[in-house]
C-alpha cells in the first residue's frame, strides 16, 4: 500500500472543500450530528457538494441516528459512505447499508480500550468498508483532537486489521510522519488538526499536511 489515502472532516464551506481536494484529498467529511459545532444542515451540504469535481468520496457523519433521520439524510446528499460514530449495532449499520444500498465505515473510539477489545470489532462489523479509529473515548464526538494510544495499536492490530483502518484521532501535520511509521494505515482522517477553529480549514495547515504525507509515501517506496 503505496499511498495513504486521506479524508478530511467537518467540512463547512466550499472553499475548504476545494482546497483539500486541490492537495490530494481523496475523501470528505460532512457531520449530520446537530450538538457538533461542524453541523450542517443536509440542504447546506448539498449545496458544496453539488460543486465538487469527480473522483471524490463524499462521507456522511452520523451519530447513533433514527432512521428517519438517516433516510432524510439520503434523500437530500448525494453520499458515497456513511460513517457510524456512535454505539449503532452491527444490524443497525448493515441494515442500513442495505436499505440505502451505501457503504458504511464504522468508527471506534479507542480512548481506554484494550488491544483485544479493539480488534473483536473488526469481527463484529466484518461487512463495514473500513474501521475509523479516533483517539477519544466512547460517546464522545471526533474532532476532538484526543490521540489513540499508537503504540497500542501497532502491537494489537494484525496486518490484516491495518489494511482495513482509518486512523483519526489527534493528527496534525506535525506528527504525522509519526504516525504513519507507528500505524501505516490505509487511511487517515483530519479535522481538527487541519483548522484555524471548529468547521474553519487552515490552507496553510492542509498544504503543510501533503506536503508531509508526500515525504512520508515516497520513504515507503524506498524501503
Amino acid at each position: 500500500m503505496l499511498r495513504t489515502r486521506v479524508k478530511i472532516c467537518g467540512i463547512t464551506r466550499l472553499e475548504d472543500a476545494l482546497t483539500a481536494i486541490a492537495c490530494g484529498a481523496d475523501a470528505l467529511g460532512f457531520v449530520f450530528v446537530k450538538k457538533s459545532k461542524r453541523y450542517l444542515s443536509p440542504k447546506s451540504a448539498q449545496e458544496i457538494i453539488q460543486k465538487l469535481p469527480s473522483f471524490v468520496s463524499v462521507v456522511a457523519l452520523v451519530m447513533d441516528p433514527e432512521v428517519d433521520e438517516i433516510m432524510q439524510i439520503h434523500n437530500a446528499v448525494d453520499i458515497d459512505y456513511w460513517q457510524f460514530h456512535g454505539a449503532e449495532t452491527v444490524s443497525f449499520c448493515d441494515d442500513i447499508a442495505n436499505k440505502t444500498q451505501i457503504k458504511y465505515i464504522k468508527a471506534v473510539p479507542v480512548g481506554g480500550l484494550s488491544g483485544k477489545k479493539i480488534s473483536q470489532n473488526f469481527v463484529e462489523f466484518s461487512n463495514a468498508s473500513s474501521l475509523l479509529l479516533d483517539g477519544h473515548a466512547a460517546g464522545k464526538l471526533g474532532g476532538s483532537g484526543e490521540q489513540a494510544d499508537w503504540e497500542l495499536l501497532a502491537k494489537s492490530l494484525s496486518s490484516d486489521d491495518i489494511s482495513k483502518i482509518i486512523l483519526a484521532g489527534g493528527l496534525r501535520p506535525d506528527n504525522i510522519a509519526l504516525a504513519l511509521e507507528k500505524i501505516q494505515p490505509y487511511a487517515i482522517d483530519l479535522s481538527s488538526g487541519v483548522e484555524d477553529s471548529p468547521g474553519i480549514k487552515s490552507r496553510a495547515k492542509i498544504k503543510a499536511l501533503f506536503a508531509e504525507l508526500t515525504k512520508s509515501d515516497a520513504e515507503k517506496v524506498q524501503h
